[in-house]
């Protein structure tokens, strides 16, 4: 898969997944250099799960807020991010 594919595919499934997790990028992108959104994202990009990801995000009911799967390599900067656990 080439890198503009790849950073597609895996930017739609972090995009789902902190919405889904409760977790709100605007806040993340604030947070700084070196942390919040940029740590999340380049977790995001190394992950070989990406069908996993898509799986777990389609079987989620619309609007709904989950705890993380333990596949991903964010679950718990995501669990901290939501701020409590779910």
């Amino acid at each position: 898969m080439s890198f503009p594919s790849r950073l597609g595919s895996h930017a739609g499934c972090l995009g789902r997944m902190l919405r889904c997790c409760g977790v709100d990028p605007a806040r993340l992108a604030h947070d700084g250099p070196g942390s919040g959104f940029i740590v999340l994202a380049r977790a995001c990009m190394a992950c070989t799960q990406v069908e996993a990801c898509r799986r777990w995000l389609d079987a989620a009911a619309p609007d709904s807020r989950r705890e993380p799967p333990d596949f991903c390599p964010n679950a718990e900067r995501l669990r901290g991010a939501a701020g409590t656990a779910i």
